[in-house]
């Protein structure tokens, strides 16, 4: 067996406030180290909010902070750290991007959101990252769908086929879509039979976020689910599960490619 331990960290982002988000996400992570995670996720923007007047700025101004921050938490904690987003400037743009960093203080891979929220005006900042990574952690492959990319199947899809095993959505999913991220990620861990981690935020004023961080198996199961509540989510899950339900139910093998063009 191949079992890897997981904690997601679901908090209330105080948009404009990094230091208290800094402390609050590193609050959790300490929280969940009696249950000895290798992998921690974080919500999208988890350090400071789609703060859109100062967005710019932070990325300028604190991006070397909040790396910092990860593989330092990373080599303190002994885990590896999927750092939601974080605000990101390169080559002039701004991308909203999720760092994984390793316990020896290194950034192993990344992912930009491929598709900014438009119904928000995300777009209007941000600019769409154009390639999907999969990320080379020791413990398994990891792939990241950031928000509104997990309502585009090809993003999972095209993970899985590189060879993701588990994926990974840090999320704003605001209230009512509650009906909405459930069901995006179990189908995406149902048609890809792989591990689906969705880690949304809480709280909010004019827009509210339910939470409700899941855990989904390759077979649609929920194996861990949380409610509107800060805290953490930890489950121990089974590598092994993904070829067992694959063996099952063979459709990634039986795909026809030539038949969806």
């Amino acid at each position: 067996m191949k079992k890897i331990v997981i904690a997601s960290i679901q908090m209330d982002i105080k948009t404009g406030n990094m230091d208290l988000n800094l402390r609050t996400a590193q609050g959790f992570i300490e929280k969940a180290l009696k249950h000895k995670p290798q992998i921690v996720t974080l919500p999208e923007m988890f350090a400071t909010g789609f703060d859109y007047p100062y967005i710019k700025d932070i990325a300028k101004d604190s991006f070397n902070e909040l790396i910092s921050f990860l593989i330092n938490s990373s080599y303190r904690y002994g885990c590896y750290i999927v750092g939601g987003s974080i605000p990101e400037m390169s080559d002039g743009k701004l991308y909203n991007t999720s760092f994984v960093s390793s316990p020896d203080r290194k950034i192993i891979g990344y992912q930009r959101k491929i598709h900014p929220f438009t119904v928000t005006e995300e777009d209007k900042y941000f600019t769409g990252g154009d390639k999907l990574n999969v990320i080379p952690c020791p413990l398994a492959k990891l792939g990241i769908v950031i928000c509104y990319d997990i309502r585009f199947p090809e993003t999972a899809r095209t993970l899985t086929l590189k060879g993701a095993e588990i994926i990974i959505c840090p999320a704003h999913f605001p209230t009512p879509r509650e009906h909405h991220w459930e069901i995006l990620l179990k189908s995406r861990a149902i048609e890809n039979q792989v591990f689906v981690i969705g880690n949304n935020r809480v709280g909010g004023k004019k827009t509210r976020y339910f939470g409700k961080s899941l855990i989904v198996d390759p077979y649609g199961e929920i194996v861990g689910e949380m409610d509107d509540k800060e805290g953490v989510l930890v489950e121990k899950i089974d590598i092994e599960r993904i070829e067992q339900v694959r063996s099952s139910m063979p459709v990634l093998l039986e795909r026809k490619p030539e038949a969806y063009k």
